[in-house]
């Protein structure tokens, strides 16, 4: 099975293709153009490169958020076209979980570990995701599927905050010892993960990777979805809509 997967929550995002399993090909998005101009020519050009058409996919993946409100838009769109017109089965998938994979997948973690996510939301907050590993991934298999499909606990829920607040939070009995974290808004945001145990990943990470290692593990297991039900997740509202809700539109 060929998997297509886009991420375009972060001003990068990214592009990956996954072939049964194995990630066969990425691409980094280029933080200096805007997800409209680049898409759908980044899509294209990663499939050319390996003497392949959108027509050879088999299934799509796409960050469903949090993120940019612009960039996640461009990106469900995009796939939602792909998907479309060639009927091909899609899975949007949580961009917090899968940043916590993707450290799963990268970081020599194991069971009952702890890996946290903190995206930069802007306005001094951050999207939060902290869970546990509840089983070990199988160390014969590839760690990209075998971070995709292990068990994870959740710890503390996706939300959004201020960076101090969910720190304090964290700090306050929800962690008990070291964790990793991972994340724009973990770099940003430094300075409020003192006094906490957190080993930082360096370094913005392309999650469109874990995003196809994830929605091919769904496809095997049937539990994709059709192009016409795509929908973000913003877990905080838009800014275009608090804008229009205080000017009393």
């Amino acid at each position: 099975m060929i998997t297509l997967a886009l991420d375009t929550t972060t001003a990068g995002g990214g592009v990956a293709l996954i072939r049964d399993g194995i990630v066969v090909a990425v691409g980094d998005g280029d933080t200096q153009r805007p997800h409209g101009v680049r898409l759908p020519g980044d899509v294209l050009t990663l499939l050319d490169r390996q003497g392949m058409s959108i027509d050879d996919v088999d299934a799509f993946g796409v960050a469903a958020g949090p993120g940019g409100f612009t960039g996640l838009r461009v990106g469900l769109a995009t796939i939602q076209g792909f998907a479309l017109v060639r009927r091909r089965p899609v899975v949007p998938v949580g961009s917090l979980e899968a940043m916590c994979r993707l450290v799963l997948a990268t970081c020599p973690l194991g069971t009952g570990d702890v890996v946290g996510v903190w995206m930069d939301a802007h306005r001094g907050e951050v999207y939060s995701l902290l869970c546990r590993v509840a089983d070990a991934i199988d160390p014969h298999a590839s760690r990209w599927p075998g971070a995709a499909r292990c068990a994870l606990d959740v710890v503390d829920a996706a939300t959004v905050g201020a960076a101090e607040r969910v720190a304090a939070r964290w700090r306050d009995g929800v962690i008990d010892g070291a964790f990793w974290i991972a994340g724009d808004g973990a770099i940003r945001y430094a300075t409020a993960l003192a006094g906490l145990d957190g080993r930082l990943v360096p370094g913005t990470l392309n999650l469109a990777p874990m995003v196809g290692s994830m929605a091919e593990a769904a496809v095997e297991h049937g539990a994709s979805g059709t192009a016409h039900r795509l929908t973000p997740v913003y877990i905080r509202r838009p800014d275009v809509e608090l804008a229009r809700t205080r000017s009393g539109g």
